[in-house]
C-alpha cells in the first residue's frame, strides 16, 4: 500500500501543478464524471469555470484522496 506522500508524489509527476479536467479527477478518484458533477452541485468539491469548462485545482484532488 502506498503512503500518502507516495500518492502525492505520483500525482504531481502525472499532473504537475496544472488544473485538472473532470475526466482526470474522476479517473483518479475512481468515480464517474456524473459523480463529479453531483459532488460539485452538493459542494463536496470546489471547481473553477474557465471559458465554460470545468476545472479542478490539484489541491482539491489531494484533499479528496488523503
Amino acid at each position: 500500500m502506498k503512503t500518502e506522500e507516495e500518492i502525492v508524489k505520483h500525482l504531481r509527476l502525472t499532473y504537475g501543478a496544472s488544473l485538472l479536467t473532470k475526466r482526470e479527477i474522476a479517473t483518479e478518484l475512481g468515480v464517474s464524471r456524473a459523480t463529479i458533477d453531483r459532488m460539485r452541485l452538493e459542494g463536496e468539491i470546489e471547481s473553477i469555470i474557465i471559458r465554460k469548462q470545468v476545472r479542478f485545482k490539484f489541491s482539491e484532488l489531494i484533499r479528496l484522496i488523503t
